[in-house]
């Protein structure tokens, strides 16, 4: 019936519906983010972070609508304000990592890249080698290759490699760095591996 309606440019009957889907199915994101989605799309803001608050207010332990939350925040509020809202939800919530890692990315995008560094490094004194403390040390070694600093980046994709050596990312890194440094043949070997891991 929603798809019906959005089809028949019926706005009201498909807000109606989804309300109703959200009543019958409270702890279901995909109703609350589809609304949310119909809001912004009406320009009705206030409407659809109201709902997607009420998504969090719902799921409380879940990172999806906190995140869906803080990317509407950062499209269509300000940065600053989600940023805001996602260290607070991780102030309640200290060793939730996927969250850490949201504010680490979110902090990259905005240009904020010593705040994105010391955010991932968290996610490593804490997670350690852990799958977690991997990703973030996957994301260290971009910033550290885009900032000219292959060394660094190649220490911290042979640290992830170590851990876990069929790591896509990690050796797509690696095969960045081995390209950008004239080895093509070590990386269509690495290209290679994480093509045999998938």
């Amino acid at each position: 019936l929603v798809d019906l309606a959005l089809a028949a440019g019926d706005q009201a009957q498909a807000e109606q519906q989804l309300i109703e889907l959200i009543k019958l199915a409270p702890r279901d994101p995909r109703y609350r983010f589809r609304l949310a989605v119909l809001y912004s799309r009406t320009h009705k803001l206030d409407d659809a972070q109201h709902v997607l608050e009420g998504a969090v207010a719902a799921m409380p332990k879940s990172d999806e609508v906190k995140l869906a939350l803080v990317d509407f925040l950062a499209a269509e509020r300000s940065p600053a304000h989600a940023q805001q809202t996602l260290r607070d939800f991780i102030a309640k919530n200290p060793d939730d990592y996927v969250l850490r890692l949201g504010l680490g990315a979110l902090l990259q995008h905005a240009g904020a890249i010593p705040e994105a560094v010391q955010t991932y490094n968290e996610v490593v004194s804490r997670d350690g080698t852990g799958p977690n403390g991997l990703i973030a040390r996957d994301r260290l070694a971009d910033i550290a290759f885009a900032q000219g600093h292959e060394d660094e980046a190649l220490k911290l994709v042979a640290e992830v490699l170590e851990k876990s050596p069929r790591d896509n990312d990690a050796l797509a890194r690696r095969a960045a760095i081995e390209l950008a440094r004239s080895d093509p043949a070590a990386a269509i070997g690495d290209l290679r591996a994480a093509t045999r891991a998938n």
